[in-house]
């Protein structure tokens, strides 16, 4: 073999061995690239799950669930009641629920605005709220009282008479809940009580606004005396009377 000869054949070896040891690095790189994208496709996949389940809407009804926990916070009390049989009412996970109301203490405020926006619809209020101002309205009112605390179906009386003998007035945010909502109602009575002045079956000379507020008292007063065992129709008695009072006075 020539040197020429000689000098060719190590060129086409060193040739063959980069191409070798080229193709190999290749397709180390090659792989190493498939696993980046399927890791890519991955953390992708993973990252777009999770981004639509948070993005996922409630669902629940809000304004249900206030309902339900109205009921449950009814019936046992704030101090009383449990968190967890508090979710089971409301029938949401707890995640949802800190998500949503915050805590228990928010979700018994929220209540409390709840009743107040719906409390003239429906309840011992609902006569007074919807029939013509006047007398037959101001008995409606303790009919539908009397009624409402000896009704077995259901939470009994007033929402905020059961929350004002549990607090007594010791927390500022619920008593500033309480107080706006007592007024509403007494406003509200009070527009009966001078339209029965005007028809002559109330006194013209009683103070209306102190009147209404004397009406109310009767009925929370109905509330705590239900509650200690006094039997419906000692309560209807009682109401009747009162009537019988004011019509002599006229």
């Amino acid at each position: 073999m020539t040197e020429q000869h000689a000098l060719r054949l190590e060129v086409a070896v060193d040739d063959a061995l980069r191409v070798r040891v080229g193709d190999g690095l290749a397709a180390v790189r090659a792989s190493r690239r498939n696993r980046w994208c399927e890791k890519a496709v991955i953390d992708f996949t993973v990252q777009n799950r999770y981004t639509r389940s948070m993005a996922r809407p409630r669902e629940f009804n809000e304004n249900k669930a206030l309902d339900r926990a109205m009921e449950v916070f009814w019936k046992r009390g704030y101090r009383n009641t449990p968190l967890d049989d508090l979710l089971e009412a409301m029938g949401i996970q707890r995640g949802s629920f800190y998500n949503t109301f915050g805590s228990k203490k928010e979700t018994y405020l929220r209540t409390l605005r709840r009743y107040r926006e719906v409390m003239a619809e429906s309840g011992p209020y609902s006569a007074v709220a919807h029939l013509e101002p006047g007398m037959e309205t101001l008995r409606a009112l303790l009919d539908n009282y009397v009624n409402s605390l000896t009704d077995e179906t259901g939470p009994r009386g007033c929402f905020f008479v059961h929350v004002s003998k549990e607090h007594r007035g010791d927390d500022p945010a619920i008593r500033d809940m309480i107080v706006p909502a007592i007024d509403q109602m007494r406003g509200i009575i009070q527009q009966s009580v001078e339209a029965a002045q005007e028809k002559g079956d109330l006194p013209a000379d009683i103070d209306p606004r102190a009147t209404a507020l004397l009406f109310m008292s009767i009925a929370w007063g109905m509330h705590v005396l239900a509650e200690a065992g006094v039997p419906k129709e000692d309560l209807v008695a009682a109401s009747h009377q009162l009537f019988t009072l004011t019509h002599a006075g006229a």
